[in-house]
């Protein structure tokens, strides 16, 4: 005889399916979000590839650059521009060309000298550091009383109408220049002054 089991029924209201289902109705859709991470958690070697790609892009930006640039450089090189006109704007009203008229330790004769360092040269040029170093003469020398001084003069120099630069031009304008005593004479590629007592600050 087969036992049969009476089975309960099984009640469901629309209450319950909605108190069942309102958690997953309410869920809220995953969101997309940012992260930012600060450079103390980046491994150093992160960090390296970073600033390597930078690096990188910079030099590369820097060479294109100069690549754009070199043919106006070496067009410049091989074609200087001349002539054309300087115009300079100058502290004193007066200008004057001829050092006899300059007044030591004034403005005007400090704006005059920078003006004439344009114009001419000189035997000798003064650096910053109180050196002197060839420009019209090559070489210089004094004898042993220091009475005479010798100054070689450089070859080829022109003046700016192509006419060749000699010693007796150098003499001829420096003949009244020199303080009372002293006399230049010229040889065939030097000029000497020459003067009665020791001249030990000539060149100054």
């Amino acid at each position: 005889m087969r036992s049969t089991k009476s089975l309960s029924p099984v009640v469901i209201s629309s209450s319950n399916v909605a108190a069942r289902l309102q958690p997953v109705l309410t869920q809220e859709e995953p969101r997309a979000f940012s992260l930012a991470v600060p450079n103390s958690v980046i491994p150093n070697e992160v960090r390296g590839v970073r600033n390597l790609s930078w690096d990188f892009q910079r030099r590369k930006l820097l060479c294109l650059c100069f690549l754009l640039l070199l043919p106006q450089v070496l067009f410049a090189a091989k074609h200087p521009k001349y002539g054309g006109t300087l115009r300079l704007e100058l502290q004193t009203a007066k200008i004057s060309l001829d050092p006899r008229e300059w007044k030591p330790g004034s403005v005007s004769a400090a704006e005059n000298a920078r003006l004439a360092a344009l114009v001419y040269d000189r035997l000798l040029t003064l650096d910053d550091y109180g050196r002197f170093h060839p420009a019209l003469a090559t070489e210089w020398s004094h004898d042993a009383s220091l009475k005479i001084w010798q100054f070689k003069l450089r070859p080829g120099v022109r003046f700016s109408d192509g006419a060749l630069l000699t010693a007796k031009d150098v003499a001829a304008a420096l003949q009244p220049l020199l303080p009372a005593g002293l006399q230049i004479s010229s040889t065939e590629n030097s000029v000497v002054i020459r003067s009665s007592h020791a001249v030990p600050d000539l060149l100054e």
